[in-house]
């Protein structure tokens, strides 16, 4: 029986479901394409999230993967025929991927992020994308790993491979406050002498020349 009180969600019901009926008329849905866990894609259990970023002249989905703790990138553009590109784990050069769940991209000047949320982790991974053709391999590459940030005596830089860089720290003010060079994999930097603060690394290497922020305790 239809009251005075129940009138306004019979009528409210009855817009939503002519709404939706002429949605459905309107839109047409179909299946293109799904791709699962396993060899190809090793990191896709506990799929949980999912960003999508243009690269060059590319399109790619990065999916965070809470159970297999790592990242799966996947190229989508041509969407009938999705191809794995890169899987990336917790662990070594990426230790902030364990219990992955949510992931954005940035673009910040001519360089592009991807952001991963780790619960587990209780931290953000944070990844360049190197180039609209990467491979897992290039990614690794590119990566540099900064630590401990605040640093109290020492800086420590990794790279995948030796690498010959040029340091340079500037103060806010646009001083230099200290130099060095390095050609190994590992390279640690003395920052015992600065005061307590925050500083710019300037580094420069044939891979290009980055800039880091870090605070001396």
């Amino acid at each position: 029986m239809i009251t005075l009180h129940t009138l306004p969600r019979y009528a409210l019901f009855f817009i939503f479901s002519i709404s939706f009926s002429i949605l459905s008329a309107q839109l047409n849905v179909s299946p293109t394409a799904s791709v699962t866990d396993g060899a190809t894609y090793p990191e896709l259990y506990g799929a949980r999230g999912i960003t999508t970023v243009v690269i060059g002249e590319k399109t790619y989905a990065l999916v965070a993967a809470y159970s297999d703790d790592g990242v799966q990138i996947i190229d989508i553009s041509n969407p009938a025929s999705p191809s794995a590109v890169a899987s990336l784990t917790d662990g070594g050069t990426y230790p902030a991927l364990n219990g992955a769940r949510k992931i954005s991209t940035v673009v910040i000047g001519e360089k592009t992020y991807a952001l991963v949320a780790a619960y587990e982790d209780d931290g953000v991974q944070i990844m360049e994308l190197v180039d609209p053709s990467f491979s897992a391999e290039e990614i690794l590459a590119n990566t540099v790993l900064l630590y401990p940030n605040p640093a109290k005596s020492q800086l420590q830089v990794e790279y995948t491979q030796p690498t010959q860089t040029q340091y340079t720290i500037y103060a806010l003010t646009g001083q230099v406050v200290g130099q060095s060079h390095h050609r190994e994999a590992h390279h640690t930097i003395n920052v015992s002498h600065l005061s307590s603060g925050t500083y710019l690394l300037q580094a420069k290497s044939d891979k290009g020349e980055k800039y880091y922020h870090f605070i001396k305790e």
